[in-house]
């Protein structure tokens, strides 16, 4: 893993003396590194390194990688890299060509990551990413600089040489992260700063930004027609690669798997079975939970030592600083998902423990959950990936936002637009806080968001996507075995009316059979509130009404909102009509994370 900044200058080289863009570029970096230093993970070495890219071109690279982690920065004929997420870089160099004035890919380079490529006798510099986007391309434009980061808190940095006072923040994002839970305009956390979209790339040249194609070539050799069987044994293939990937990258270290019962979290057992990996399984909840039940058996088919626990809870004695310490090592990113914000990232329990989960895969259709919609039925379902606690106003240019990208995505139905929200928003920008929190601490290992598997469910039909058939095919193929095992209220969806004869198997009657009744065990000593308790609701609408940022909330959520936060905050839990009680407190999570953002203080942790 690493963290970077290119810096590029803006003035044409014919304007000023050659010799003196080393050596500004150097000051400014260092000044930038100061600025962040601060930010950095446990994980990380402390010193930075400036690279120049050598030749006749005038970008600079800051970077920080894993301690005993070899430099990402490489350079190789008329090219340079640096990366971040899987280390790409020396395969990249390898495979990328110019051709007709273009990069392209040679042969493919697999893997998650997020690169910038420059060519060392020109002014030219091309930055992307992998699908999905866990690493993602961020840049701003200042008068004198270019920046591209994997981290838009660096960005903001290189805009105010490093002066974390001088930072602002975007209010823009604030009204599209109440509303989604993350960006989807581009937009982040830090005026100036903004994010690529995830089917292009940044091209810098003579100090001008550009958005263009992507490098072509990232594709693999799944044909378009092919069998469900074809599909099922190419999505395996690519998944069992992805996981040579990953293992390749711990180099040794440990592995924490979090798991719950679901397909996603066998499907992932199911990769580390007979590698030469020392995993540990760790489930959240309490031993009643049909999640725990299954997360027990899979370990114990496998041998895999596994334990039930729940989360610690973030440095702090306060909601506020808890919060905001996670807000802090998320570099400014608030959490998709706040209600876990109180709790530690990828709280490693060894040195260099790496962490693995499930990430919103593309495998089941992104959020198409049945074959038939219609069109309007399609805009519903993406309008509704909005929350419900914006005012009309402040709602209104989100849904233009989305019906403008409905109009003009290239899709091949209607229902494939659902699985492109997925690929390009959803299975990406959703997750960058939480890569960003949990990076920090821990190496991350996630096969299931590889660019190869991205590419064959690129080449899957919706049917075998939504019907789920093709994830089926690959998990039998990869674990025959777990296909006996129920799953915890859900079913395979292509069985959603019973058995299907040319598909289900031979294990269909034992994955059928409803999991035992578990007696929950007596409490012992002192138990948390939930973070959907009525005790932490009235604390969250409490102290968001108390907030100096309250007038702020009160321009952009809805009056039922907001009058439940009122009511909230003197004891009452009315739900506005529309929603349930769990999605309320979620919201009132969301604006009190946000409140947090918007307070400034995790500047300064």
């Amino acid at each position: 893993m690493s963290e970077f900044l290119v810096a590029i200058p803006r003035l044409d080289r014919s304007s000023f003396e050659g010799q003196l863009v080393p050596q500004r570029n150097q000051d400014r970096l260092a000044r930038i590194a100061e600025g962040y230093s601060r930010f950095l993970g446990p994980a990380y070495g402390d010193e930075p390194r400036i690279s120049s890219t050598a030749g006749q071109g005038t970008a600079a690279v800051l970077s920080w990688t894993r301690t005993g982690e070899p430099e990402r920065v490489r350079t190789q004929g008329d090219l340079w890299t640096v990366t971040a997420g899987t280390d790409a870089g020396a395969e990249l160099l390898q495979s990328l060509t110019l051709r007709g004035g273009r990069l392209l890919y040679e042969t493919p380079v697999w893997g998650q990551y997020a690169t910038v490529v420059g060519e060392r006798y020109l002014d030219r510099v091309t930055a992307w990413n992998t699908v999905p986007a866990l690493e993602a391309i961020h840049y701003a434009v200042a008068d004198d600089y270019v920046f591209i980061s994997n981290r838009p808190l660096l960005a903001a940095l290189g805009l105010v040489s490093g002066v974390r006072s001088a930072v602002q923040l975007d209010l823009g994002y604030l009204s599209e992260y109440l509303h989604f839970g993350y960006s989807i305009s581009g937009l982040t956390p830090f005026t100036g700063v903004r994010t690529i979209p995830a089917d292009r790339a940044l091209a810098v040249r003579g100090g001008e930004p550009r958005l263009v194609d992507l490098p072509a070539g990232l594709t693999g050799s799944l044909a378009s027609r092919h069998s469900v069987e074809e599909g099922a044994e190419a999505l395996a293939d690519a998944l069992q690669s992805a996981m040579d990937r990953s293992q390749a990258s711990l180099e040794g270290r440990p592995l924490q798997l979090r798991m719950s019962g679901g397909k996603d979290s066998r499907l992932l057992l199911g990769l580390l079975r007979g590698r030469d990996i020392e995993v540990r399984a760790l489930t959240y909840g309490q031993e009643i939970d049909g999640d725990v039940q299954l997360a027990r058996t899979m370990t114990a088919m496998t041998g895999t030592p596994h334990s039930v626990e729940i989360p610690e809870l973030a440095a702090g004695d306060a909601l506020a600083d808890q919060v905001g310490r996670t807000v802090f090592e998320s570099g400014g990113l608030p959490p998709s998902e706040p209600h876990t914000s109180r709790y530690r990232g990828a709280d490693p329990r060894r040195p260099g423990e790496a962490i693995m989960l499930g990430q919103w895969p593309l495998t089941k259709g992104g959020l198409a959950k049945r074959m038939r919609y219609t069109p309007e039925g399609v805009e519903d379902r993406v309008l509704k990936q909005g929350g419900a606690l914006l005012n009309a106003s402040a709602r209104a240019p989100h849904d233009e936002m989305l019906r403008g990208w409905l109009a003009d995505v290239q899709a091949s139905s209607d229902l494939e637009k659902l699985y492109l929200f997925a690929r390009q928003f959803r299975s990406g920008r959703y997750l960058q806080a939480h890569v960003a929190h949990y990076s920090r601490d821990g190496q991350l290992a996630y096969p299931i968001s590889d660019a190869q598997v991205a590419d064959v469910c690129d080449t899957l039909s919706m049917l075998e996507k939504v019907s789920e058939k093709a994830l089926f095919g690959a998990l039998g193929r990869i674990w025959p075995e777990v296909l006996g095992l129920p799953l915890d209220r859900s079913t395979w969806r292509f069985e959603s009316g019973g058995k299907d004869e040319a598909y289900s198997g031979a294990l269909y009657e034992a994955r059928s059979t409803p999991l035992p009744p578990v007696e929950a065990p007596a409490p012992s000593g002192p138990r948390r509130p939930s973070e959907f308790s009525t005790t932490l609701a009235v604390q969250l609408a409490t102290e968001i009404l108390g907030s100096d940022r309250a007038p702020v909330f009160a321009s952009l959520l809805s009056d039922d909102v907001f009058e439940a936060l009122i009511l909230a905050a003197a004891g009452n839990l009315a739900v506005p009509e529309g929603m349930n009680r769990m999605e309320m407190v979620k919201y009132f999570w969301r604006i009190y994370a946000a409140d947090v953002w918007l307070s400034r203080a995790w500047l300064d942790l």
